[in-house]
């Protein structure tokens, strides 16, 4: 519903001159007029309460037209400035709730942004309860169950939808949305039943027979699901005003029907009216819509992935490529980096699916045709599913970070960690048993608010610095190929999908593309394997109690992910391959029970870890500063986490580097990570930053957690940070576990570091042993002291546990030496000898100018 304030005329002429242009608007709206009118109001002066409140009415009327036009990421930043303005400058006398916070959470949900709908809405619930205002907590209750069901979450959603019905028990939206998502959690009689009494209740309720039509559908019923559906085309188009969105929704619908019913003519016929609702100049000779057309919307995404499964299914691979392309091109656009990391991650996650249909489509041509050009085009898809939220993030902070004396990029990286702690204190809230709903509410509302504030901020910020919105390019195949080759590095990709897996070998003399699972059959076999291979490291006795079948285990997975014989690989795993220590793996068969003498391809080859084949192809970040550690070791004397090897370890490192230690009390959270360390923290300070402590891989339905001195932060605390050390130590338990998000890798601590800004980390993939731990890391940071490579360092830290004779031959299981990788740039080794040459030559050639000086003089 539009909401337009007219108000009385005053003195104020300010005033006047936004109320008079906007009385003109809306006496004849069209885009044109819109256009004339946003031209006219932005550039007005503002200088007082009554002319700010002005331009909030006008803005959310802006945005209401802007958003029945179809410009929805323009209505989105209308709304979104509007509630900007109205908070900081203290206004009332508008109903903000209604004119924009309800239509802001609608287009975010529209826009997939689902994360920041519940948000939103959930903010305005908190509000509307707090002023018992009933028809806004109903709105804000049928609003919420919308992104909750998009996001899996249905039994959430349906009793949001219960409170709901207790404040209006006839309401037809309710049972709708009741109905949709018993739908979708696969509850089709009680479906079906809701949705016969919306349309018993109401014959006009389009939902109601689209519904009906996928139920029918889904039963394979397509005569049926069509006739439904043509039902609810026929009621959409008798309503007086039909958006173009309600429309496509349908004929999309419609598609997929014949789709279902291999009835591929009449698919396309449906998707090609689509895409004329959509694009007025679109025509029947054109097969897709041009890419410059293309924006943001989830139809148009939907559409062009059916088309291309069209094309697919009649084996016209080319044509299905290019329709997969510019479905990923509008994914693209819809992944704005407004949007939070959740929602970023759900888009990741449907990018990987269509992913995987591109690379299928493309292992074919290539193996047809032989060209490299195909192993290129994958590569670049490949890398789409490798880190890209991580990556786009580091990557945002370190240009930040050359702005961070700017008062804006200040307080933008403040709200970040805000939203960060009140995220976590939020989720710690809705897990307790006991739930304080006032509580809950206020902190929803103070999130809601950060939240907006934080994404007007960032929209100030790139205004003022334009390159912050430069997108990165897909990765330069021919860079790639010339870095392996002068590095003598073998870079090994792999891709882990849900029906097959593929790997990619980009070497100094040879590349190869493969499918080293071709189906599903050979995926699951290695995906089980993994599982097995995992399960030998829950505890020190699993290898040693079953070293033979730890043996063929080792031996099979080698083998059946094909690591090619080469000194130096570059490791970019996918899915359960990131947790799989690689350097445990059996080279060859091995007969006996010793471990040292077993072939280990930690013996044989360094191995490092990255995010990316993009992130290897950067340039190294080098530190200026000379090295220097901040140790953080709560080492929890006196209780059952003591970790009593930790101050050994504490120790070592001093010995080695300049080291300022927080040891026992010092160790807290707040000591590491200031509330109000925004900008410069301590961590900055140090190149290296070591924590040795207790952490918990996260799950599913829990963040993983870092133990400090008295306090745990969670996984979610460190994405708000801005972290720029030239190397992160994680020496604690499970630091690179976590769940897995598809498209994007594990949520782990490790990963959080990385989020943050970390370039390079060493962390582990399963409980470790204290002592153990202790004595690798010593020789780790020597190692590191002597060659300045990382890599080399913890290989020969591993190597050294594995040759000392002083250690039992049960305790060289890899359960003790293999659960830390070391994820970044593989440096060369840099030695204290090779420093003694350099600075030999240096004198010898200024002692042979010296003699020639003193022999032949100078000559002008």
């Amino acid at each position: 519903m539009l909401l337009v304030v007219f108000c009385t005329l005053t003195s104020h002429a300010q005033e006047d001159l936004f109320y008079n242009a906007l009385d003109a608007f809306l006496n004849n709206p069209t885009p044109q007029e819109l256009s004339k009118l946003i031209q006219e109001t932005d550039t007005l002066p503002i200088s007082d309460a009554d002319s700010h409140l002005a331009k909030v009415v006008v803005d959310c009327n802006i945005a209401y037209y802007q958003t029945r036009y179809g410009d929805i990421a323009a209505a989105i930043y209308r709304y979104e400035a509007a509630l900007d303005r109205y908070k900081a400058q203290q206004l009332s006398g508008y109903d903000m709730v209604d004119a924009a916070m309800i239509p802001l959470g609608n287009l975010y949900t529209q826009t997939n942004a689902y994360t920041e709908a519940e948000h939103m809405i959930r903010g305005y619930i908190a509000l509307s309860r707090k002023a018992n205002q009933n028809n806004h907590l109903l709105s804000g209750l049928i609003n919420l169950s919308v992104p909750l069901q998009n996001q899996g979450k249905y039994e959430n959603a349906i009793r949001v939808l219960e409170e709901a019905k207790k404040l209006s028990p006839e309401n037809i939206d309710i049972r709708m949305n009741l109905a949709t998502n018993y739908f979708s959690k696969g509850d089709h009689t009680q479906a079906e039943a809701l949705a016969q009494e919306v349309i018993a209740s109401d014959p006009n309720q389009v939902n109601g027979y689209k519904l009906l039509a996928q139920i029918a559908i889904r039963q394979q019923n397509y005569l049926k699901g069509e006739q439904r559906l043509q039902k609810a085309l026929q009621v959409q188009l008798s309503k007086t005003s039909t958006p173009q969105r309600s429309l496509a929704k349908i004929k999309l619908l419609l598609a997929q029907t014949y789709a279902s019913n291999q009835n591929i003519t009449e698919a396309k016929e449906q998707l090609q009216q689509l895409y004329r609702i959509w694009f007025v100049d679109y025509t029947n000779d054109q097969e897709f819509p041009n890419e410059t057309q293309l924006f943001g919307e989830n139809t148009l995404v939907d559409a062009l992935d059916l088309h291309a499964e069209l094309f697919s299914f009649q084996h016209k691979n080319e044509e299905a490529l290019k329709a997969y392309a510019l479905a990923a091109h509008v994914a693209d656009l819809l992944n704005n980096d407004q949007l939070q990391q959740v929602s970023k991650l759900r888009l990741q996650a449907s990018d990987k699916v269509r992913s995987e249909k591109r690379l299928a489509l493309i292992y074919d041509l290539y193996k047809n045709e032989k060209e490299e050009i195909w192993l290129e085009k994958a590569l670049r898809i490949s890398e789409r599913s490798k880190s890209t939220v991580v990556l786009e993030s580091s990557q945002d902070k370190a240009l930040l970070s050359k702005h961070a004396n700017d008062s804006l990029v200040i307080a933008y990286q403040h709200q970040g960690v805000q939203l960060s702690r009140l995220e976590t204190q939020l989720w710690k809230l809705r897990s307790a048993q006991t739930t304080n709903l006032q509580q809950i509410e206020e902190l929803q509302m103070a999130y809601s608010n950060t939240m907006l504030s934080q994404r007007n901020l960032r929209l100030r910020i790139a205004e003022k610095y334009p390159t912050l919105n430069t997108q990165e390019s897909s990765i330069s195949y021919p860079l790639l190929k010339e870095k392996v080759k002068e590095k003598e590095e073998t870079v090994v990709s792999y891709f882990f999908g849900k029906q097959a897996i593929y790997q990619f070998i980009i070497g100094p003399a040879t590349t190869h593309f493969e499918k080293i699972a071709p189906d599903q059959t050979a995926r699951d076999m290695i995906f089980n394997i993994c599982v097995r291979y995992n399960r030998y490291f829950e505890d020190a006795s699993k290898i040693n109690n079953a070293p033979d079948a730890f043996k063929n285990d080792a031996h099979a997975l080698y083998t059946l992910l094909k690591l090619p014989v080469t000194e130096k690989i570059i490791i970019i795993p996918d899915g359960m391959l990131a947790f799989l220590p690689f350097s445990t793996l059996l080279t060859e068969p091995s007969e006996g029970v010793i471990f040292d003498q077993m072939s280990f391809l930690l013996q044989s080859t360094t191995i490092t870890y990255q995010l990316s084949a993009t992130q290897y192809l950067k340039a190294p970040k080098t530190s200026t500063k000379p090295t220097s550690v901040l140790g953080v070791f709560p080492v929890f004397e006196g209780s059952e986490l003591a970790l009593t090897y930790s101050i050994e370890e504490a120790n070592a490192i001093k010995e080695i580097f300049p080291t300022k230690l927080l040891m026992r009390d010092e160790a807290g959270a707040e000591a590491v990570f200031p509330s109000n360390a925004f900008k410069d923290g301590i961590t900055n300070d140090y190149t290296i930053l070591h924590f040795s402590t207790h952490a918990r891989g996260g799950g599913f339905n829990t963040p993983a957690e870092l133990q400090f001195m008295g306090q745990t932060i969670t996984v979610n605390e460190l994405y708000g940070l801005n972290l720029q050390p030239d190397l992160v130590v994680l020496s604690a338990c499970e630091t690179g576990v976590g769940s897995i998000a598809t498209g994007e890798g594990t949520l782990s601590l490790a990963r959080g570091f990385q989020y943050a800004g970390a370039p390079n980390l060493l962390f582990s993939l399963w409980k470790v042993n204290d002592k153990a731990t202790s004595q690798l890391m010593g020789d780790f940071y020597k190692n590191l002291k002597d060659t300045s490579s990382k890599t080399i360092s913890l290989k020969q830290a591993q190597q050294t546990y594995l040759s000392d004779k002083t250690i039992s031959n049960a305790k060289k299981s890899p359960y003790y030496w293999g659960a830390f990788v070391y994820y970044g740039t593989p440096e060369e080794v840099v030695t204290s000898f090779s420093w003694i040459w350099i600075l030999g030559i240096i004198i010898f050639g200024l002692f042979l100018m010296l003699i020639v000086y003193k022999k032949y003089g100078i000559t002008s």
